[in-house]
């Protein structure tokens, strides 16, 4: 097996250090198609790049046809920063493709994503996590990805319309597919911590399932008994506080009522209740939680809700 690393530049930056992409490329000179896999687009998503070195050290093992390309970090500004911005320009990587080179740093990263990286693949997977508040678990599909989705071996398939400038937009214009694997997140303890072995298995075993569809090494999709589609909303804080859960991480994939409290928040300063979360529908599948104590601040996301009324079998 042969593995490349490159360093890409992307600019110069005031501080005198040069901003670059690593990109990874794994190949066994075996015909076949071209798998490409990128993470931390926001920089508060860190739990992805575990995945991805572990599969670096599974790939020098594996005999598999056509290449890899990874992408761990995409974002390496906003990695340092431990958000979901840029922090130079403030601007949100997810939403800048396809980029330019005269554009302000999001962009120029977005440009070069699309010509040293995107360029090189024919089907991707862009691996999310909950970051630093939520634990998420689901794949996002989009027109053309059905199957791939599918194929991941995720029980839950959010069917979405690519937004302007996401990475699926411009890859849509290209016909190359996409889908986006919610993985994990920041939840502290249980299994959802970042450093867990339970979402990071479950990320490799979604890269080796989409390696067996594609034909990339032999066997089948390990897949569950059923997969359904799921129409998903988001519950986002109007208030900053204290955040006080009511339901643990053994509550994903459960369903609620809209009369369940999931969770509160409370003032740091005089311990009054300030905002109460309630799911806006009359079956609300629950995709994504934060569980843990801590503060949040107006406009957080709170909760990813599937609704569990119009949930289909696929």
């Amino acid at each position: 097996m042969k593995k490349t690393l490159r360093n890409v530049e992307v600019c110069k930056l005031v501080n005198g250090h040069n901003l670059s992409l690593t990109i990874h490329e794994y190949a066994n000179n075996k015909p076949g198609p071209t798998l490409g896999l990128s993470a931390t687009i926001h920089g508060n998503e860190d739990l992805n790049i575990e995945i991805f070195r572990r599969l670096s050290l599974e790939l020098e093992n594996l005999n598999f046809k056509g290449r890899i390309v990874m992408l761990p970090v995409a974002n390496p500004l906003a990695l340092g920063s431990f958000t979901n911005r840029t922090p130079i320009d403030m601007n949100n990587l997810s939403e800048h493709f396809p980029g330019s080179k005269q554009g302000v740093v999001t962009d120029q990263i977005a440009d070069t994503i699309v010509r040293e990286y995107m360029s090189q693949g024919d089907y991707f997977i862009d691996f999310h996590s909950g970051g630093e508040h939520l634990t998420e678990d689901h794949v996002i599909a989009y027109a053309g990805s059905e199957e791939l989705a599918k194929m991941t071996g995720w029980e839950y398939i959010h069917f979405h319309s690519s937004r302007p400038g996401s990475m699926s937009a411009y890859l849509a214009t290209q016909n190359k597919p996409m889908v986006v694997a919610e993985c994990g997140g920041g939840s502290q303890g249980g299994r959802s911590s970042q450093s867990n072995e339970f979402y990071i298995q479950r990320g490799l075993t979604a890269i080796k399932n989409t390696m067996k569809y594609l034909k990339m090494i032999d066997g089948e999709p390990d897949l569950p008994e059923k997969q359904y589609s799921v129409e998903i909303v988001f519950i986002m804080a109007k208030n900053g506080g204290i955040f006080q859960p009511h339901f643990s991480l053994d509550s994903l994939h459960s369903i609620v009522d809209k009369s369940t409290l999931l969770g509160t928040t409370y003032s740091p300063y005089t311990f009054e209740k300030i905002e109460s979360f309630y799911g806006p529908l009359n079956k609300n599948l629950i995709l994504g939680l934060k569980t843990t104590i801590g503060r949040i601040e107006a406009g957080d996301i709170m909760f990813f809700l599937g609704n569990g009324e119009t949930i289909k079998q696929m």
